[in-house]
């Protein structure tokens, strides 16, 4: 019988390769004074976005967490280099909007529609004296 695999065979074969890709990347990113960012990540490593990477890497568990904080480090990342004066805060505004759903309005609530659940009314009538 013939042994069959489906896909491409992962270009990291453990969490571990793919750190180092990680660190070599903010390496280079910190001797250019550039922030890190997912799409020059994504890059770094040798995929065309990170809808690739993620086709790649969904269903691998032992990737999921590695690569979350990854990302996380590198939102951080765009913060520290926005509060260190050398970006370019319109641009940072944007990215943060159309990138990482962060929203400058603060939300309206109504009252329209409040549930009020195991509260008592005691009517109290005036006296006639």
């Amino acid at each position: 019988m013939v042994n069959v695999t489906t896909g491409r065979p992962l270009k990291y074969k453990n969490p571990e390769e793919l750190q180092k890709q990680f660190d070599l990347y903010k390496a280079d990113r910190d001797t250019k004074e550039l922030p890190y960012t997912k799409e020059s990540f994504v890059l770094s490593l040798g995929f065309i976005d990170e809808q690739a990477l993620d086709k790649s890497y969904k269903d691998k568990e032992l990737f999921y967490i590695p690569i979350k904080k990854m990302f996380a480090e590198i939102i951080s990342s765009k913060i520290d280099y926005g509060y260190s004066g050398k970006g370019n805060t319109s641009f940072a505004i944007f990215d943060f909007k159309c990138n990482h759903g962060w929203n400058d309005k603060s939300a309206e609530k109504t009252d329209d529609e409040v549930d009020v659940i195991g509260f008592e009314f005691n009517v109290v009538k005036p006296s006639d004296s």
